[in-house]
């Protein structure tokens, strides 16, 4: 592959995507921990939310945490670039890292364009992402703050935790 007329070996490649999923993984991981009970009262996301991973993450043999993140993670690319993005105008980062960013940047867009598996990620701060707190507590009354079985089974009879 070619950057900024730089050819970049298949190692290295794999090392800038290897790179750009851990960060995503981490990503996903903090805002795991983020979902805690509390922010919408004891009808909020976080509360159901946390019921359905906790019944994966018990089916699975894992941590919830570690089932969030194994089958998720790959939402958080549009946080991660945007975030990677923001490194590369701040003046304490150094030359060297910046080139590194902008490497893993432009391989993980090429690469992403020509996958299938392209992330889609709704706006962080916006209403699909953190939950309108009315519909939240309305949606806990009306169904419950349990796991879902069928959700459940779905995502036990995908790949994604494979």
């Amino acid at each position: 592959m070619i950057v900024d007329g730089e050819r970049i070996s298949i190692s290295e490649v794999k090392r800038l995507i290897k790179a750009f999923d851990d960060e995503c993984k981490n990503v996903a991981g903090l805002f795991f921990d983020q979902c805690r009970k509390g922010k919408f009262g004891d009808a909020g996301r976080s509360e159901k939310f946390r019921a359905f991973w906790m019944e994966v993450g018990l089916r699975c043999g894992v941590d919830p945490q570690e089932a969030f993140v194994a089958s998720q993670y790959d939402k958080f690319a549009e946080d991660v670039r945007s975030g990677w993005a923001a490194l590369l105008a701040r003046p304490d980062v150094s030359e060297h890292h910046k080139q590194t960013i902008h490497k893993a940047l432009i391989v993980q867009q090429t690469l992403g364009m020509e996958s299938q598996h392209t992330p889609i990620q709704v706006a962080k701060d916006s209403q699909q992402f953190a939950g309108d707190p009315f519909e939240v507590k309305e949606i806990a009354k009306t169904y419950g703050t349990h796991a879902e079985e069928s959700l459940i089974k779905r995502l036990m009879n995908s790949t994604a935790l494979h």
